[in-house]
C-alpha cells in the first residue's frame, strides 16, 4: 500500500520537474503559477511520504538569498528591495524544492534526465522558431525578419517578451545540452533531428549576435571536449577554433566583436554595447570604493548607481542601466562580504561537480559563471530561473550522501 502511494506520489513529481525543464514555452505571467503548483506538489509528496528535509544541501545552496535578504536591512527604497527579492527569489525556491526530496528520489529522477533535457530543448526550439515563422507570413519579408526580429522579441512580444541575450544563452545551452546527449544516442534518425535543431539554434544565436553568450558557449563546449574527448582534444580545438572563425566572419556578429579593438568612454557619439559596459565598469568600481566591505543593500544599489551615472556620464542616466555583471552587482548590494560569500558557493558546486564528474554541472557553472561577466544574470527571470533550477537539480545527488 505504501509502494503504490510512493509510485503514485512520484509520478506527479515527475511530472512536476518536466513543467519547470519546459518553463521557456510559458509566459512571463504563468511562469510563477507553473513554478508554484509544482512546489505544492513537490511539498505535498515530502509530508505523505514522510521524507527527511535536507538541510545541508538547503544552506549550501540557499545561503546566497538569504544574505541578499539580510541587507535590506541598511535599504531605504523598500519598494524596489521587495520588488528584486521577488525576482531573486528562484535561489530560495529551488533548493527548498529540492531539500524535501531524498537520494533515492533523486537516483529516480536521474532516469529521466535525458527526458527533461530534450522538454527544454524542444521548448527553446519551439519558443524561436515558432514566433519567427509567424511574423515572417505575417508582417514581414525574409530580410525584414532577419533584420528586425532581435527587437520583435523585445516590442511585441506580449507577456513572452524576451531580450535577445537572454534568448541567445537559452539557444547556447539547448545546444551544449543537445551535444552531450548527441554523443549518446544510438539511432541515427535522433542523431539527425538533434543536428537539425542545433543547426537551426546556432542560425538564431547569429542572429540575436550577442558577444557574451557566444563567448560562454565557445568556452563551454571547449571544457566538455577536455573532459569527454581528452585523447583527442587538440583535434576537437580545431572544431572550436572553425566555430570562432565562423563567428569572426558572419558580419553580424564579427561586428560586435570588432567593437572590443576600441573601448572608450560612451557618448552620443559612440553608443557601442562594449562602450557602455566599459563606462557602467568604470563607475560602478568608483562606487564600491566608497563602501566596500557592506555595500548599499539590495533596494538603494540601482538608485546610487543611477547617480553615478547622472554625475559620470548623463548618456547613461537617459536609460535604466544596471552594472551589466553580476560579481560587480553582488559587490554593490552587500560588499565584497556578499561577492565572497557567493564566490566560495559557487566554488563549492563546482568542487562537487569535478569530485563527481558531473558534466552537465560542471558545463552549466562555466556557461553561467561566465555569462555573469556580461550581465546581471540572477536579476532578470530569463537567468535566475534557470540558473537555480539547472543548479539545483544537477547538484541534489552528489551533494547529499545515500546513508542520509
Amino acid at each position: 500500500m505504501i509502494g503504490n502511494k510512493f509510485n503514485t506520489d512520484f509520478k506527479f513529481v515527475k511530472i512536476a520537474v518536466g513543467l519547470l525543464f519546459s518553463l521557456v514555452m510559458f509566459p512571463s505571467n504563468l511562469k510563477s503559477i507553473v513554478i508554484f503548483i509544482s512546489g505544492i506538489i513537490i511539498v505535498t509528496y515530502f509530508f505523505r511520504n514522510k521524507r527527511k528535509f535536507q538541510k545541508r544541501y538547503f544552506l549550501l545552496n540557499g545561503t546566497i538569498f538569504l544574505l541578499l535578504l539580510g541587507t535590506i536591512l541598511y535599504s531605504n527604497n523598500l519598494e524596489y528591495a521587495f520588488k528584486k527579492l521577488q525576482t531573486l527569489a528562484s535561489l530560495i525556491v529551488f533548493p527548498l524544492f529540492f531539500s524535501v526530496l531524498n537520494y533515492d528520489d533523486k537516483k529516480e529522477l536521474n532516469l529521466s534526465i535525458t527526458k527533461y533535457l530534450k522538454l527544454y530543448i524542444i521548448s527553446v526550439f519551439l519558443f524561436n522558431i515558432i514566433p519567427f515563422l509567424w511574423f515572417y507570413i505575417t508582417n514581414y519579408t525574409f530580410s525584414e525578419i532577419l533584420q528586425h526580429f532581435k527587437f520583435i522579441i523585445i516590442v511585441d512580444f506580449g507577456k513572452y517578451t524576451i531580450h535577445p541575450i537572454y534568448m541567445s544563452m537559452h539557444c547556447c545551452l539547448a545546444i551544449i545540452f543537445s551535444m552531450v546527449i548527441f554523443s549518446k544516442l544510438k539511432r541515427k534518425s535522433e542523431k539527425f533531428l538533434h543536428i537539425i535543431i542545433n543547426v537551426i539554434l546556432l542560425l538564431f544565436v547569429l542572429l540575436y549576435a550577442k558577444k557574451g553568450p557566444i563567448i560562454a558557449f565557445l568556452l563551454t563546449i571547449t571544457v566538455w571536449f577536455y573532459f569527454e574527448y581528452k585523447k583527442h582534444f587538440k583535434y576537437n580545438l580545431l572544431i572550436v577554433l572553425g566555430l570562432i572563425i565562423f563567428f569572426a566572419i558572419i558580419p553580424t556578429t564579427r561586428k560586435h566583436f570588432l567593437e572590443l579593438a576600441n573601448i572608450e568612454k560612451v557618448t552620443v557619439d559612440n553608443p557601442t554595447s562594449t562602450n557602455i559596459r566599459y563606462t557602467i565598469y568604470q563607475n560602478s568600481f568608483s562606487l564600491i570604493k566608497k563602501s566596500l566591505f557592506w555595500g548599499y543593500g539590495i533596494g538603494d544599489y540601482n538608485d546610487e548607481l543611477r547617480k553615478t551615472f547622472k554625475k559620470n556620464a548623463p548618456f547613461l542616466s537617459e536609460k535604466s542601466y544596471n552594472s551589466h555583471n553580476q560579481y560587480i552587482s553582488f559587490t554593490l548590494i552587500g560588499g565584497l562580504g556578499l561577492l565572497i560569500s557567493f564566490l566560495i558557493f559557487y566554488g563549492k558546486n563546482l568542487m562537487i561537480a569535478l569530485q563527481s564528474n558531473n558534466i552537465y554541472l560542471i558545463l552549466i557553472l562555466i556557461f553561467y559563471g561566465v555569462m555573469m561577466f556580461f550581465e546581471n544574470i540572477l536579476e532578470r527571470e530569463h537567468g535566475v530561473i534557470f540558473f537555480s533550477l539547472f543548479l539545483n537539480f544537477f547538484s541534489f545527488n552528489k551533494v547529499i550522501k545515500p546513508k542520509e
